[in-house]
């Protein structure tokens, strides 16, 4: 099956308010396809349903994905993830492919991704703000080019809990090319 999500379009997630939460609302995409087709002029946004809440996660498990101007907020009130167990925004697992190109991922009290498995993710002309950590990968194929992963610090840590602020954390690549290009990793 393969979701089309038009440009213009303002998907709202209930979340939960509790710090540290776990149990935001998901959305689990598992062996189909989910293209966010938005525009500079009308991007697609993706937040919490509620202001004084947060939604969980995006779960894609073996699945394409490809995000094109979308603007993903208010997220990561999911199960924890890689080695310092904070939630993640988005959820990678079992050959997903994901691709982000010109977005933004921003105000997330956890990591922007994690993944497990053989994925395949690529990052372009985007920015990535206000987390407490960028993405933190393991045997995964990555493409970051004209990036900027800026404020990944302890201040947007809602639970307390410790993490590592880092802007990208790469474990293994498991011999799978990493490719970073003319981006900008900074926590100031």
């Amino acid at each position: 099956a393969t979701l089309n999500i038009a440009a213009g379009t303002h998907v709202l997630i209930s979340g939960t308010s509790g710090a540290g939460s776990t149990s935001g609302t998901d959305i689990i995409v598992s062996g189909g396809t989910i293209n966010a087709n938005g525009t500079s002029a009308q991007p697609v946004s993706i937040t919490a349903s509620d202001a004084a809440t947060r939604w969980g996660e995006i779960n894609v498990g073996g699945s394409t994905t490809s995000w094109n101007y979308c603007l993903v907020s208010r997220g990561a009130h999911s199960p924890g993830g890689g080695h310092t167990g904070t939630g993640p925004c988005f959820r990678l697992g079992n050959g997903a492919v994901w691709t982000f190109e010109d977005g933004v991922i921003a105000d997330i009290p956890g990591k922007i991704l994690t993944n497990s498995g053989n994925t395949t993710m690529t990052m372009r002309r985007s920015q990535f703000a206000r987390c407490v950590m960028g993405p933190e990968t393991d045997g995964s194929a990555i493409t970051i080019e004209d990036c900027n992963f800026s404020e990944m610090l302890p201040v947007y840590r809602e639970s307390g809990a410790a993490d590592d602020e880092d802007s990208i954390y790469i474990h293994d690549s498991g011999g799978r090319p990493v490719i970073l290009r003319r981006s900008v990793f900074s926590n100031s």
